[in-house]
Order: C-alpha cells, then structure tokens, then sequence
C-alpha cells in the first residue's frame, strides 16, 4: 500500500481544493486522496494492485501541474528545516497577497468615494441648503 504527500500550490478557495481532489481521484490508481488548502498539501493513497507506484506518483503530480496547481512530491523524510522554510515561504506570499489585496479595496472604495462624492450634494437639499447650485442658477 502506497501514500504519498504532494506540495500543492495555487489554491485559493473551496472550490480549487475540490478541483484538485477531483482531479487525483479521477485517476484509476487513486484509492483515496486528502487535500489540505492551508497547509498546501494533498495526502494520495494508491490502490494495492498499482505497480511502479513512484512512477504513479510522478505522474499525478504532472498532472496537477497541467491543471494549474503546482506540484511536486514531497521528499519521504524531509526534516523540520525543510518545512520551516517551506512554511516561511508560503506566509511570505500570503502575506504579498493579502497586501495586494488590500490595496484592491481601498482603490476600489476610492472610486466609490469618488463617484458618489458629487452625488451628495443632493443630501443637502433635504436639509433644506441649496449651497450647490451657486449664483449662476438665480440669475
């Protein structure tokens, strides 16, 4: 009985986990799969008939990264620096991201600002100020 754990990268919601577990289980070979979205990883266990299982192996992960998420297969024994690093990597993109991301929203509710900004002036007009429309309108 072969498992392997694949670095999977490139999921961004549900429905991209969903995709990559889709993906590993359409394959005869595939007895079960786990995918993990934080940690960025997908756990495949092969049928036992499935000879060449390191070749099984590669395959899926070439076939994950013909799909869009790249991927490659963990090394059996990879140690605590490895992860670490890996682990460091992978919050230094999130965290480019999440900047990225925040500046989106604050473009984006600039333009709001900026859009409905002339629009309320007619606010004021319920107040009962007509400061808006100037001495070019009373002649």
């Amino acid at each position: 009985d072969a498992s392997f754990v694949y670095d999977v990268t490139g999921m961004m919601c549900g429905a991209c986990v969903s995709r990559v577990k889709g993906i590993l289980s359409a394959n005869e070979r595939v007895e079960s799969a786990v995918v993990n979205m934080l940690t960025e990883t997908a756990a495949v266990k092969l049928r036992p008939e499935v000879y060449g299982a390191d070749a099984a192996a590669e395959d899926l992960a070439r076939r994950l990264t013909e799909c869009g998420f790249e991927s490659r297969r963990r090394v059996v024994g990879s140690g605590v620096r490895e992860r670490t690093r890996r682990w460091k990597e992978m919050a230094a993109k999130k965290e480019v991201l999440l900047e990225k991301s925040r500046n989106r929203v604050i473009l984006a509710w600039t333009l709001v600002a900026l859009c409905c900004g002339s629009h309320a002036s007619h606010l004021l007009h319920s107040l009962g100020i007509h400061v808006a429309h100037g001495m070019l309108l009373k002649c």
